[in-house]
């Protein structure tokens, strides 16, 4: 609790030293919870899981809810942690299934099976999330566009960083947490 206290103190330090210079300051975090990720966490108005809807992921977004979920501060538990689709269900992994239905193999989007289970499980009553409607894709532009922004003075607009359907994906997804944040 101490190092996780100093951390979250030193966190919310650096944050008031941009004297507002920001209007928004997203924290990106490894995946698991560490000490730093709690503290996050704990200085967010907003939470977003990203999240490839596999299985593991789905392991990973259920460990989530289930151990940081109901320690949540209370803003963001207000808002209710948002789930971001790295993968579209258009993109998904195909995969041969057994079907004991239809006794046969069947060809099925593995991806489209568990975001449709999880965008099912954030429309329960009760439920302590939601799914952002757009997902972001995989593209090749993605490690290159991640290069950009980072000369001073010069302003790089989400179109520019990313070209086509990844830009039109990212100001999707802006405007959403920015709704979320109202």
């Amino acid at each position: 609790d101490g190092v996780e206290m100093r951390i979250k103190n030193t966190l919310q330090r650096q944050l008031a030293s941009l004297n507002g210079e920001f209007g928004y300051v997203i924290i990106d975090c490894a995946p698991g919870i560490s000490p730093f990720t709690a503290s996050a966490i704990g200085l967010a108005d907003l939470v977003i899981v990203p999240t490839i809807p596999d299985f593991l992921s789905n392991l990973g977004l259920e460990s989530f809810l289930a151990n940081v979920g109901p320690n949540l501060p209370q803003q963001v538990a207000a808002r209710k942690p948002r789930v971001l689709f790295t993968r579209s269900q258009a993109r998904g992994k195909k995969a041969r299934i057994f079907s004991l239905q239809k006794k046969k193999n069947e060809l099925i989007n593995v991806h489209k099976n568990f975001e449709d289970e999880i965008r099912a499980r954030s429309r329960r009553t009760g439920s302590i999330f939601k799914v952002l409607a757009t997902p972001i894709d995989e593209y090749p532009a993605m490690p290159a566009a991640m290069g950009m922004g980072a000369v001073p003075n010069k302003t790089v607009t989400f179109q520019q960083k990313y070209p086509g359907r990844l830009g039109e994906q990212v100001v999707a997804v802006k405007d959403e947490v920015l709704e979320a944040l109202q």
